[in-house]
């Protein structure tokens, strides 16, 4: 009797010394090469500058910042101000700012501050807005995250500044 054609070392099909799990395995790898099976690319964004034929649509994101410690009579229009003088060649969109409702509100004030800037430069906007030497001493600045449970960004607990 033959012994399957498994191609000549073992009478099941596998080769001799080899589990069988380690078997099937390669065999469904060998499987899988055969048959074509390509790793996804990943998707490329253009850079060309010179390539004008057809124009992209500028998408913008927002970076959310929460800024604390600040004096109780800081108005938004102030930390507008301020994110306009650290802004630097940064191209910043559009700059809200929302006072929220402080535990002690006759010590400190906090603002939740939506800057606006090209997807493009989001990353390099996140690091300007997280660094120390772009707010006065003593401020105390990290991301905010809008909160789950709201739709609206606007809380009834908060007042909206826009300037």
């Amino acid at each position: 009797m033959s012994d399957g054609g498994a191609g000549g070392v073992g009478g099941d099909g596998a080769d001799v010394g080899v589990p069988a799990a380690a078997a099937s395995f390669a065999a469904k790898a060998h499987d899988l090469q055969r048959t074509g099976v390509k790793e996804k690319k990943k998707p490329v964004v253009g850079l060309s500058t010179t390539n004008r034929h057809v124009k992209s649509v500028e998408t913008v994101r927002t970076v959310d910042i929460f800024v604390s410690r600040l004096h109780p009579s800081t108005a938004g229009s102030e930390l507008v101000d301020c994110v306009n003088t650290v802004k630097g060649d940064l191209n910043v969109k559009d700059v809200k700012c929302e006072k929220l409702s402080s535990k002690y509100e006759h010590l400190y004030s906090s603002f939740h501050v939506a800057v606006s800037v090209s997807s493009m430069q989001f990353k390099a906007a996140i690091d300007l807005f997280s660094s120390a030497e772009a707010w006065p001493m003593g401020v105390f600045v990290e991301r905010y995250f809008l909160p789950r449970n709201v739709v609206n960004s606007e809380t009834e607990s908060s007042e909206p500044c826009d300037v």
